[in-house]
């Protein structure tokens, strides 16, 4: 079940769109975080990626590891590293004097036409980021299945960037033929700091102020080939890495020919100001305020463990403080005085519940994509609240084409060690009826199959309460 919260929470490439009426665009979830222990307005944007010593004029220590290849073909794949990182800068200044932009992107011009200079060292240890060029087996097995690549970045070691060989060229495949190269431009997008803008996987990796609701083709959604969206996001990537506010109060107009987005210091203007990101699996979370695409606030805040609140209670007599340029409410204040936060992404939603300085109650609700490339799309919505000194979590799971009342439901008690200490887990049919439930108290698991309804069998009462609370909660949340 941690593992569908981190889906939902955490937070993947054809023609020159120059026409395209869309621009689309977003940083990586993590690229503006930063550890407890860091004041959020001080330090450096980006200081997880590769772009700011890019910026700053340093080449780009790379390790290649060719695998099952020979030797004869180091020269090729140097070539292609190379010359993929350098089409990052050099296609939006190609975009910006094609349409006569050079004097509004005069700072930026400079640095795109120095390049991303590639250089390649003798010892991984000396790399800033790993390049491995394997078999498409060896990716499968890496990366998962059915990704053909990935980029990889964790904690105390090197980013690695794995990319299946020349020789993996298939024909079948439902989005154009794929190759090293092809594969190479969209990881190097990543390793900078570009998030996926396919619906898979853009909820979970798009930072939720740097990035736009549109949908269109471009080499971090699956183009073969950079677009104007994709120029559009490295000049906003800059920009944020850099303190830059291009255009002032207005901002820019995207680079894309027939696109009415503007930006302002890499934020979509109108974007909601609020993002909430979760720093240890949803006990400790960041709440962001942004202005004009500049972070003015920055508040940590541990969930009250011992609140009284659970999501079993509605927050009665709303009233809307605050509201996107979308009319969408991002401040709410309720009857008894809880102070309420949203953040929008895509199709996922945040909700922060505050109550003075206490946080009460996180709730997050969105799609998920599962099954064999994640073709199916599941509706999710997430609780996240304290409960008796414990940090415990609800959530409640229905196919988007499902069949009448189908879904599932899981609430899990003090979900912070290995297992939780209590586990409810409810499966219903069409007609609503629980088919099958699953228990685990007390380091028991007990699993029973009904045809219809809920059996009173369990013996305790206070489990048979919140079975009924689970099933009345589920069907009033979808």
């Amino acid at each position: 079940m941690k593992n569908l919260f981190k889906m939902v929470v955490l937070l993947f490439l054809c023609h020159c769109a120059t026409d395209i009426s869309a621009a689309q665009w977003g940083a990586l979830l993590d690229y503006t975080m930063t550890s407890e222990n860091e004041d959020a307005l001080q330090a450096p944007v980006g200081r997880r990626y590769l772009l700011n010593s890019i910026l700053a004029g340093e080449p780009l220590y790379v390790w290649l590891d060719l695998g099952h290849l020979s030797e004869e073909k180091r020269p090729e794949y140097e070539k292609l590293i190379a010359s993929e990182y350098a089409r990052w800068f050099a296609y939006p200044a190609q975009l910006i004097r094609k349409a006569g932009r050079e004097e509004e992107f005069a700072d930026v011009l400079p640095v795109l036409d120095r390049g991303i200079h590639v250089q390649f060292v003798q010892e991984e240890r000396e790399a800033e980021l790993g390049f491995y060029i394997f078999s498409a087996k060896q990716v499968g097995e890496i990366c998962g299945e059915p990704a053909i690549g990935c980029y990889i970045k964790r904690e105390n070691e090197i980013p690695r960037i794995f990319v299946p060989s020349n020789q993996f060229i298939p024909q079948a495949l439902s989005f154009g033929k794929r190759s090293a190269r092809y594969v190479a431009l969209h990881e190097i997008g990543h390793s900078l700091g570009l998030s996926d803008q396919y619906k898979q996987s853009r909820n979970k990796n798009s930072h939720m102020i740097y990035s736009t609701q549109e949908t269109s083709k471009s080499a971090m959604n699956r183009n073969l080939r950079l677009t104007c969206d994709d120029a559009d996001g490295m000049i906003n990537l800059i920009d944020i890495s850099r303190g830059t506010s291009r255009g002032g109060e207005f901002g820019w107009r995207s680079l894309c020919a027939k696109s009415d987005v503007y930006y302002i210091q890499g934020m979509p203007a109108g974007k909601a100001p609020y993002n909430m990101v979760s720093l240890d699996n949803g006990y400790t979370w960041k709440l962001q305020r942004y202005e004009k695409g500049r972070i003015v606030s920055d508040r940590t805040v541990k969930l009250d463990l011992q609140s009284n609140i659970s999501p079993f209670d509605k927050i009665e007599g709303t009233t809307v403080l605050e509201k996107d340029g979308s009319g969408r409410p991002v401040h709410m204040r309720g009857a008894n005085g809880e102070d309420i936060y949203y953040g929008y992404n895509y199709e996922r939603y945040q909700r922060m519940v505050f109550m003075g300085d206490k946080l009460l109650r996180v709730e997050i609700k969105g799609k998920v994509y599962t099954g064999k490339g994640q073709s199916n799309e599941q509706e999710v919505l997430l609780y996240v609240f304290g409960e008796g000194g414990k940090l415990s979590q609800l959530e409640y799971t229905r196919p988007i084409k499902r069949k009448g009342k189908t879904g599932r439901v899981v609430y899990q008690k003090d979900v912070r060690g290995n297992v939780p200490a209590e586990m409810i887990a409810m499966d219903f049919n069409t007609k609503g009826d629980v088919i099958t439930r699953h228990l685990y108290s007390n380091g028991k698991i007990k699993k029973k199959k009904r045809k219809k309804g809920l059996v009173q069998s369990i013996g305790q009462q206070i489990i048979d309460k919140k079975m009924k609370q689970l099933t009345k909660l589920y069907f009033a949340a979808f």
